[in-house]
């Protein structure tokens, strides 16, 4: 099951742990959709099967295929 986007817009941080505002994170957002990843952007961990708790790397969607894109601001 896909996560929405919409889920996701609060659950970004910087790299010092300071959540992003909405338009920083709709940023980040695309910049994921777009490439499959964030350059100094985190989720925050959704405890997901494939997260390690010790990565911050692989916590959040694994890919963009795992997001449901629909009604994302183009």
């Amino acid at each position: 099951m896909a996560i929405r986007w919409q889920d996701l817009v609060d659950r970004l941080v910087d790299t010092d742990g300071v959540r992003l505002t909405e338009e920083q994170a709709i940023k980040a957002l695309r910049e994921f959709k777009e490439t499959g990843s964030i350059f100094g952007v985190f989720f925050e961990r959704m405890n997901l099967p494939h997260e390690d708790p010790e990565d911050a790397s692989t916590w959040g969607p694994e890919s963009p295929a795992d997001v449901d894109w629909t009604g994302f601001p183009a």
